[in-house]
């Protein structure tokens, strides 16, 4: 199923997601089951201490650029940034602008990659590195999910939220 052709969050019935999860998306309910996921749910209780998604989409494109092998054409971290920056749907003449050797921050149109990544942040975290054997590489080595969403992270209402559901 297609993310055009398909029902959306706000249509789809509880039929068809049991039908996606036990289909397209097996992998992940299987993920799900034995715990290699968590859900992740935007309260917005961390917002003041956790990065927000333009700054988690910019730490993404700095780590795959800082593992560049320059030396080697087919880099499979050149080819995910590259992926990357495809998936910002600049017009064929600002894309061809932007040199995935220079620095992040002077990439002409940054502003505008980061914008649109951040609305396709979740196909973002899928790309695949080659040379990593992990499936959610970017996820958890990236954006650090771990560090990132740690308690000694979050900020003071969240903890108390944690220590309250440890005691239960």
């Amino acid at each position: 199923m297609s993310p055009t052709s398909g029902p959306t969050a706000a249509t789809i019935s509880i039929q068809q997601a049991l039908d996606l999860l036990d289909g397209e998306f097996a992998a992940m309910a299987d993920g799900i089951g034995k715990r290699r996921y968590a859900f992740w749910l935007g309260s917005g209780i961390s917002r003041d201490r956790v990065d927000d998604l333009p700054q988690v989409v910019g730490r993404v494109l700095l780590h795959l650029q800082a593992r560049i092998d320059q030396s080697d054409r087919f880099c499979p971290f050149r080819s995910a940034l590259t992926e990357a920056v495809g998936l910002a749907r600049l017009p064929s003449s600002d894309r061809e602008r932007v040199d995935i050797a220079q620095p992040v921050a002077d990439w002409p149109f940054i502003d505008t990659i980061v914008s649109n990544l951040c609305f396709e942040y979740s196909r973002l975290l899928d790309i695949r590195v080659a040379s990593q054997p992990e499936e959610d590489y970017l996820l958890w080595h990236a954006v650090d999910v771990p560090a990132t969403f740690s308690p000694a992270t979050a900020n003071p209402r969240l903890r108390t939220l944690l220590h309250r559901d440890s005691r239960a």
